[in-house]
């Protein structure tokens, strides 16, 4: 399972959900750190909603970027238990 290559900005704080939803997937997710937007989005697409990106405006705040740098091996590490938790939960 892949992220859409229509959604540009997966990271982005912005998400609206039909509470039942959000409720669901919420209870779902696994990660708790940078990475929790991916498993959302997952999680989504496995239950087969619907997704979509909107335009609002925004200020944007430069201190609240993720550094790959400082974050790299944090980020991996999510990202591999994500796929672990979906396998594993496929195959249950």
């Amino acid at each position: 399972m892949r992220i859409p290559p229509a959604l540009s900005d997966t990271q982005c704080g912005f998400k609206m959900y039909r509470g039942e939803i959000a409720r669901e997937l919420y209870g779902e997710c696994k990660t708790d750190g940078f990475m929790f937007d991916i498993e959302i989005i997952l999680l989504d697409l496995r239950h087969g909603y619907r997704i979509a990106e909107f335009p609002i405006e925004w200020t944007c705040d430069r201190d609240s970027r993720i550094s790959f740098g400082k974050n790299f091996r944090h980020v991996i590490r999510e990202l591999s238990q994500i796929r672990k938790t979906l396998l594993t939960s496929r195959q249950a």
